[in-house]
């Protein structure tokens, strides 16, 4: 089971990638190594059996990137369609990769999405933000958060980002509509 992160609209999403280097690690790490560069985690991190190995390096730490992927020339493109339709009446997909460690890097990252919405949102009404966890069958309804792209913000993003589907297994959708 995989967190996944993608865009719907009824417009195509166009492809979109920054990154913003800060000579940060990116590769491979460990429980123990997030830890040591003092890294707060997820709670289902320390408690889940796929972390119990604290040593074992299983998580990929990015660098700092915003990216963004439209169904159509994905190499995933199938994947992000398949999971796009399973949750949204959109037509269009395309996956999120939101990553940054430095809390330097959050705020043009998110600028930057913020842009590319603002953008998007001339030849839409509306779009919609995902976060999912993979293979999971919910029990509940999906959360739906609604704002206009006036009042749209970093907080909305936080809280997109902190949505954790393991802790509470619930799709969550953030409406962003253009008025």
């Amino acid at each position: 089971m995989s967190k996944y992160w993608f865009l719907s609209s009824d417009v195509p999403l166009e492809s979109y990638s920054i990154s913003i280097p800060d000579g940060s690690y990116e590769g491979w790490v460990s429980i123990e190594d997030l830890e040591a560069l003092g890294i707060d985690l997820p709670n289902y991190w320390k408690t889940d059996y796929l972390f119990q190995n604290r040593t074992a390096k299983l998580i990929w730490m990015p660098n700092n990137s915003l990216c963004i992927i439209p169904d159509d020339i994905s190499p995933h493109g199938t994947d992000v369609d398949y999971v796009g339709r399973l949750h949204s009446r959109k037509r269009h997909h395309a996956g999120l990769e939101l990553d940054f460690l430095d809390e330097r890097a959050e705020e043009p990252l998110v600028v930057d999405l913020i842009s590319y919405i603002k953008k998007h949102l001339q030849n839409t009404d509306e779009i919609e933000l995902w976060n999912v966890w993979l293979d999971c069958e919910y029990e509940e309804s999906t959360i739906t958060v609604r704002c206009s792209i006036n009042s749209f913000s970093i907080d909305h993003i936080k809280e997109f980002r902190g949505h954790s589907p393991l802790d509470r297994p619930r799709p969550y959708c953030l409406i962003i509509s253009k008025y």
